[in-house]
């Protein structure tokens, strides 16, 4: 028996590194016969309301209505509600906070910020990193 085929990691422009429309990624789900999606852009950083790799503070309650439209507007197509959320030393309660004032679906836990080699903290995906400097 195949298992359905289904995507919960999309994010959208929002994240601020994703092409594309809401709803384009919605119709290419459907043309690909996915049995659900569901949108999980990065929750806005609890320490500063927002940065270059997660959606601003502000955006978030238009996410969440954006996402429920598209549901409501595809409903041959389950349209899942989620948030893919940093685990942030030291702000776990303000992280969970946030998360509750939201109806998600599911929640992506993340590590993207680790103690950099080079001092402070630093993105996991840094070129530095992953080339073994340091």
């Amino acid at each position: 028996m195949m298992e359905p085929r289904v995507d919960y990691h999309v994010h959208t422009t929002l994240s601020k590194h994703a092409v594309g429309s809401m709803e384009e990624y919605v119709l290419f789900a459907v043309k690909a016969g996915l049995a659900e999606l569901g949108f999980a852009d990065h929750l806005p950083d609890v320490r500063t309301g927002g940065s270059r790799w997660t959606m601003d503070e502000p955006q978030l309650p238009h996410y969440v209505e954006a996402v429920q439209a598209l549901a409501r507007r595809f409903p041959q197509l389950p349209i899942r509600l989620g948030i893919e959320a940093d685990f942030l030393p030291g702000f776990e309660s303000a992280v969970a906070e946030r998360l509750a004032l939201h109806p998600f679906d599911y929640v992506i836990g993340s590590v993207h910020w680790v103690p950099s080699p080079w001092g402070g903290e630093g993105l996991i995906t840094s070129r530095r990193f992953w080339r073994g400097e340091g």
